[in-house]
């Protein structure tokens, strides 16, 4: 693969471009009488990514910055929808909610006008039991900071259509995040359940505590570390990576298409396993576990297993990477 479609390929990984923008993008790599303007404007693109100074659709667009805060109520749900941009959600010390704003607004004359759109179409409000953040025009592209008080909350909903997604310190019973094109990564988030979504990104767990945790990608890794019961983790093309699992740990889901899998399992816990995979190589490094079953035919591959009898509390793991390794340990 060539370096300009690696660093394309880059970009809608990280939610700074959209899919559509990347296939006009890949298609130009392959047209002969265009690369040199390609090479020279993809070498602006990266700086202004590395900036921070990406302009989504190439155009003009006029930047600024805003910044809001409001008395808390006594809100027990978020819900957060972005169209275009990034949220990021952190917990203060204060009663208050504050959001700061990255804003590049599109086809607007002024300043002035960009603003007034702005403040017309991006909503935060906060009524006694829910504080809602909107922005639903892809006109507007939003990198939205959220700071809310440092509190235990009921349901926190997050969806982006372009853009990532970024959680921080927070409790909150229920955590439902989606997002099209972009990564999620929750860090030291703490709660019941957790439903994770993107189609295009990685997804990453933090140091974070679930009863139960799904998450799914299509095109990226998924990786999760902490204290999670059932653990139910699936991309089609990525590695899966587990570690830190603790005594809450009950069962645990993997799946890959074309990644591998890597699993820390539980310590002082029964292990029952099931390893499967067409191509790759199945590995269990506990000691002394005792084979049940071991099916080495052409396109399948099993292994089953169970280690640490003496225990009486059980951790199943159930790991299938179609074309890669998978590995616990």
């Amino acid at each position: 693969m060539s370096e300009e479609r690696m660093k394309i390929l880059k970009m809608i990984e990280q939610g700074d471009i959209s899919a559509e923008e990347g296939a006009r993008l890949l298609e130009s790599v392959n047209e002969p009488d265009k690369t040199y303007t390609w090479k020279s404007f993809l070498g602006d693109a990266v700086d202004r990514v590395k900036k921070g100074d990406f302009d989504l659709s190439f155009g003009n667009t006029i930047d600024f910055g805003e910044a809001t805060e409001v008395d808390a109520t006594s809100f027990e749900d978020m819900d957060i929808h972005i169209n275009n941009g990034t949220v990021r959600i952190l917990t203060h010390e204060k009663d208050t909610v504050k959001a700061e704003y990255e804003v590049k607004m599109y086809q607007s004359s002024s300043e002035e006008e960009a603003k007034q759109r702005f403040r017309e179409e991006v909503r935060l409000d906060t009524s006694a039991d829910l504080l809602r953040l909107s922005s639903p025009s892809n006109k507007i592209k939003v990198s939205a900071t959220l700071y809310v008080p440092d509190r235990a909350y009921a349901f926190v909903k997050t969806k982006v259509f372009n853009g990532r997604v970024d959680l921080s310190a927070l409790r909150a019973e229920q955590v439902e995040t989606k997002t099209t094109n972009g990564a999620v990564t929750l860090s030291e988030v703490h709660g019941e359940k957790a439903n994770v979504e993107t189609g295009n990104g990685s997804v990453d767990f933090q140091n974070c505590s679930f009863s139960r945790c799904d998450a799914r990608t299509i095109n990226g890794k998924v990786a999760a570390s902490g204290s999670f019961v059932k653990l139910d983790l699936s991309t089609v093309s990525g590695g899966i990576n587990v570690s830190g699992q603790d005594h809450r740990a009950e069962r645990g889901f993997f799946k890959t298409s074309t990644g591998s899998i890597n699993v820390q399992l539980p310590e002082e816990k029964r292990i029952e396993g099931n390893l499967a995979s067409a191509f790759g190589k199945l590995s269990c490094k506990l000691d002394n576990y005792k084979l049940l079953s071991d099916k080495n035919d052409w396109l399948t591959k099993e292994l089953k297993f169970t280690a640490r009898e003496d225990y009486e509390t059980v951790y199943y793991v159930d790991a299938d990477a179609k074309s890669g390794s998978v590995t616990v340990y």
